[in-house]
């Protein structure tokens, strides 16, 4: 997932080191969602066991990238990391939005 960020993106913030974290622990959370939907969905036997999810939630690269921009210019407008904004803005809104319970 980390891929997904250019070297120009991973530089183009002024808190380079702040920034790259962040990307690094999104790269993280995105890889582990995906990962988790190997297994599977439903209440069926075997690889669709439904320990996953229980439904297929659309999560794609789309949803980093975005997340990416997001954490560009948050760090860029405040002088702290705002870790509570972002980590509501990530997890409840960005891909919490995709998730139907």
């Amino acid at each position: 997932a980390y891929d997904n960020f250019s070297q120009e993106t991973l530089e183009s913030c002024g808190k380079q080191a702040e920034f790259q974290s962040l990307v690094f622990a999104l790269s993280y959370f995105h890889a582990a969602l995906l990962e988790r939907k190997k297994f599977g969905v439903g209440n069926l036997p075997g690889a669709a066991s439904g320990i996953g999810w229980n439904m297929n939630y659309p999560f794609n690269v789309g949803d980093l990238l975005c997340c990416g921009n997001v954490a560009n210019n948050y760090l860029e407008a405040n002088n702290k990391v705002p870790w509570e904004d972002l980590r509501y803005i990530f997890g409840e809104i960005m891909y919490g939005g995709h998730v139907v319970e």
